[in-house]
């Protein structure tokens, strides 16, 4: 099975109108391209250049030590 609707269908989803963007960053397209290329360059063992790499007071990207518990009401 390929992933390739489950990439469009990121690219394509946005927050619902709803949602404040001040209670949550916005992911714009260039977000949304790093995140898909971070993580596929982290799968595939690819090295990333470092002028493409986040920086390092944004942490590893998915490193477990990031996670956070979110508590449902």
């Amino acid at each position: 099975m390929e992933p390739k609707w489950q990439i469009e269908g990121f690219l394509n989803w946005n927050y619902p109108d709803d949602v404040a963007y001040s209670d949550y960053p916005a992911v714009t397209d260039a977000t949304k391209r790093k995140i898909l290329g971070l993580n596929a360059a982290k799968l595939s063992g690819i090295e990333v250049p470092r002028e493409l790499q986040p920086p390092a007071e944004e942490g590893t990207p998915a490193a477990r030590e990031d996670a956070q518990l979110v508590e449902s009401g």
